[in-house]
């Protein structure tokens, strides 16, 4: 069936020439095709340039035109006014900031960034102004126990230190210090200019702060120093949805018997620690940090290839590498992991916040058994373990069964990284991505196609080297077996 409406013909476009298809129909398969992850990547980024910024799991989900036609035309709309004004209840992942910090109010982020290129004050005044003005979260407060989004109106967002006496440190943390959250706004920049290198240091608080939302931050930031550079009126990529959007449907779950069946589920498991992971004591340290990097070769299969035996998501597999990291270590019958989770598209139906500034990152426990003897059977399991949690989890943090934060010894997060392309950017970035102090073990992923890497972290007072040494050997050990056995089927195997 050829494409009719303009969608389902821009769609047919893209796919023909990623694909090196011609004449695709809307019922034809994505898979049948000769779609992977990779592809889907590359389909995403074009939709992107489109206007369409979607999660490429929905590309699997709806894996022909027709159905996918109908999706990305619910991203692609604006539906933020800069007049608006009004309270708005928090967010799951605001919920569950609030609960796990009691200092939760002085809790800020900072990411600096050092251009290529010069910057003035104004400039970048200019370019804040333009961005506050279009991210509908960045012009959120804190009152009444509940957000208030506030009308636009031009702030100072620049502080400029042109000779600096002491540390930029303690110039962030005085600015940190100063801004008040009932009153915001609840972002600032510290323009820095010392022996001729400038650099700016953006402070962003942790109502609104989590990875993707420094994402769309600095890509917006990158996107307006072009067109500044190239001396073009500013336009940025189109708001998805609202926080008052997000806000409304959140509310109407929480008051549904979906809901109270989810709090049912985490009531009715038992969550449980490695012995060998129990803390030595109590840190208040930052964090030591190892990695793990795997080439370009490995780093594609797993993400593109990986998954098609089992039709799992590369998530999954992660999970699976854990699990049989975590056997070779110390046996048991099972394991329990606190996931991070700032995946936007799976809460709501036909409802997208790819580009919308807030926390929307989630907790919650998982429980794997430990079938490591068979890792097709491992797979299947932990899949279906995952896709057996509702909406992210967020009704974890909203139940009163939220309990387990920093009891669980070890961490996971995922996140993706597709549209990344440094070299494009008119700027470096120290700490692109930062992790929350905790008294974790945290496993995060960083899954770009070009190098996947494994970020371990943890309180180096309360564990010892030798241990995480240990882990990290067999947690790169447990991806290579994941990928062996994955690449080894030459069927699918339905799950």
């Amino acid at each position: 069936v050829a494409p009719k409406a303009d969608t389902e013909k821009h769609l047919a476009n893209i796919w023909e020439k990623v694909l090196d298809k011609e004449q695709i129909g809307i019922k034809d398969n994505y898979f049948s095709l000769g779609g992977d992850s990779i592809k889907a990547i590359q389909i995403a980024a074009k939709l992107k340039d489109a206007g369409y910024d979607i999660d490429i799991t929905k590309i699997f989900q709806r894996p022909t035109i027709e159905e996918m036609a109908g999706y990305i035309e619910s991203c692609k709309r604006d539906t933020v006014d800069e007049n608006y004004q009004g309270y708005v209840p928090l967010t799951p992942g605001q919920n569950d900031l609030i609960q796990r910090n009691r200092n939760w109010q002085k809790q800020f982020q900072s990411r600096t960034i050092h251009l290529k290129e010069p910057a003035g004050s104004a400039d970048i005044e200019a370019i804040l102004n333009f961005i506050y003005k279009t991210r509908e979260g960045l012009r959120v407060i804190y009152r009444d126990d509940q957000l208030f989004i506030t009308k636009y109106a031009a702030k100072n967002f620049v502080i400029s230190e042109d000779s600096v006496d002491a540390t930029a440190e303690e110039h962030v943390k005085a600015v940190m210090d100063s801004i008040p959250i009932n009153e915001g706004p609840l972002l600032k920049a510290v323009l820095i200019n010392k022996d001729d290198n400038a650099c700016v240091v953006f402070i962003l608080h942790e109502m609104l702060a989590d990875n993707w939302s420094w994402k769309i931050l600095l890509e917006d930031f990158n996107i307006l120093l072009h067109q500044h550079k190239h001396k073009v009126p500013f336009k940025l990529t189109p708001n998805t949805g609202s926080i008052k959007e997000y806000a409304a449907l959140a509310e109407k779950y929480f008051n549904s018997p979906e809901f109270e069946t989810d709090r049912e589920y985490w009531k009715n498991n038992n969550f449980s620690n490695m012995a060998i992971f129990n803390r030595e004591k109590i840190s208040n340290s930052n964090p030591a940090t190892t990695r793990i990097v795997f080439d370009k070769t490995f780093s594609g299969q797993f993400l593109s290839k990986a998954n098609e035996a089992f039709q799992t998501s590369s998530f999954e597999l992660f999970l699976s590498a854990i699990v049989l990291a975590c056997s070779k270590i110390e046996v048991q019958d099972q394991y329990s992991f606190e996931i991070s989770n700032e995946n936007r598209e799976s809460v709501f139906e036909n409802a997208s916040y790819r580009r919308t500034i807030a926390r929307f990152k989630t907790h919650y426990p998982v429980t794997m058994p430990n079938i490591c003897d068979d890792l097709s059977r491992q797979i299947r399991k932990n899949k279906e373990v995952i896709r057996g949690i509702n909406k992210n989890g967020i009704s974890y943090i909203m139940s009163q069964t939220n309990t387990l934060y920093n009891q669980l010894s070890i961490g996971v997060s995922y996140i993706e990284l597709p549209y990344y392309n440094f070299d494009d950017y008119l700027f470096t970035v120290d700490n692109f991505f930062k992790s929350e102090v905790t008294q974790q073990i945290q496993i995060i992923c960083y899954a770009n196609p070009d190098q996947l890497e494994l970020v371990i972290t943890y309180p180096e007072e309360a564990y010892d080297g030798g241990l995480i040494e240990v882990l990290k050997d067999s947690l790169r050990k447990g991806m290579e077996d994941i990928m062996e056995c994955c690449l080894s089927r030459d069927f699918v195997i339905e799950t």
